[in-house]
């Protein structure tokens, strides 16, 4: 019998190679592109290693640049752009602020923390130092709890303390650590069922993603522009000299939507957060005749599966205030924001990719 169903599985394969198996290897594809991009670190201030890994991977008809903001921008085609599509590549991170004599490092933050339980999900995780000699593992070391007794959380920057295995203060340099060296969680991901992926800020690593494969599929003689932008985290300033240098009509801003506080309701603001809903954008109704409208219209058209959903804090907007720039934002869902389990889905991903590349060509 067990003859039997090999040579049958077999005669199958060789009549239908490509209907049983191209649509899993795409996905296997995308699913490993994906985990490599994602497990480049980019804190803010420090995403030149982010930047250059993208501007390799861009095909050679590109006229590529970058700004003094650390912007990348890649114009393909001849003329103004018809669109822009743009997404920043920082993620929240650390920097090391000082070494001590005992070896070990304090740490400071390159922006705001993103969360209040944010410093507290890093205590006791491995991470990974960027320094001019390569990368350097450590752990955020756990105060003794009895002198910590009383005290509660790990939420104040004094606590946070990265252990490297160093016995000195020179140890330490001869490893190759020296202060403002980036670093964060090291990027270990869980692959879930049906096509999920959970690790470290997904949230910030999507979108430069999606916007990189999009690139990829753009036509050479399409006039169209890409902008990876940095410094979100750190009031924008990345999109800010974008849109004070560049005069952009239509943007198609990739990004994530996420919980925030309303500073006038003090509501917490919850968008959708389930992964396989399909794509998000704005709920706000927006005229036919304007870009986001067209890209409404692509996605009923093409029957695309999506929904509804507050968009958080979208500073690109501020960015672009006065700028007579037409803006129309779209997200996946990412569960479990500002954790190191975020989680979020391939097919959403997949069909984020797919709409781009229809708005490059409408």
């Amino acid at each position: 019998m067990k003859n039997i169903c090999k040579i049958l599985t077999a005669a199958l394969l060789f009549i239908f190679p490509f209907s049983i198996s191209s649509v899993t290897t795409a996905q296997v594809d995308l699913k490993e592109r994906f985990l490599e991009f994602a497990s480049k670190q980019a804190v803010t201030g420090h995403e030149y290693g982010m930047i250059e890994y993208i501007k390799g991977k861009l095909p050679s008809f590109y006229d590529v640049t970058t700004d003094n903001m650390g912007n990348l921008i890649a114009k393909s085609g001849n003329g103004d752009p018809r669109v822009c599509i743009m997404a920043s590549v920082d993620e929240p991170g650390y920097i090391v602020s000082g070494i001590r004599n005992d070896g070990y490092l304090t740490v400071h933050t390159t922006s705001s923390i993103p969360f209040p339980l944010f410093h507290k999900f890093h205590e006791g995780v491995k991470v990974e130092i960027i320094t001019s000699n390569g990368k350097v593992n450590g752990v955020v070391a756990i105060p003794s709890s009895h002198i910590t007794r009383g005290k509660g959380d790990m939420t104040d920057m004094n606590d946070f303390i990265v252990d490297i295995g160093a016995d000195s203060k020179e140890h330490a340099e001869e490893m190759g650590v020296m202060i403002l060296d980036p670093f964060t969680a090291v990027k270990n991901f869980a692959e879930l069922t049906n096509g999920k992926i959970s690790g470290p800020v997904l949230h910030s690593k999507y979108p430069a993603f999606a916007v990189l494969e999009a690139a990829h599929d753009a036509d050479r003689n399409s006039s169209v522009m890409f902008i990876w932008t940095t410094q979100h985290a750190r009031r924008n300033s990345g999109a800010a000299r974008i849109a004070e240098s560049l005069k952009l009509q239509k943007i198609l801003l990739i990004s994530s939507f996420l919980p925030y506080r309303d500073r006038r309701t003090r509501k917490l603001q919850i968008p959708v957060c389930t992964p396989g809903s399909g794509l998000l954008v704005p709920e706000e109704n927006t005229p036919r005749n304007e870009f986001p409208g067209v890209v409404s219209d692509i996605l009923r058209g093409n029957n695309y599966k999506y929904k509804n959903s507050g968009t958080g804090m979208l500073y690109e907007y501020r960015a672009f205030r006065g700028k007579n720039t037409q803006i129309a934002p779209v997200a996946i869902p990412v569960e479990y924001p500002h954790s190191l389990v975020e989680t979020i889905d391939l097919k959403d991903l997949e069909s984020l990719i797919d709409l781009i590349n229809e708005v490059v060509k409408k």
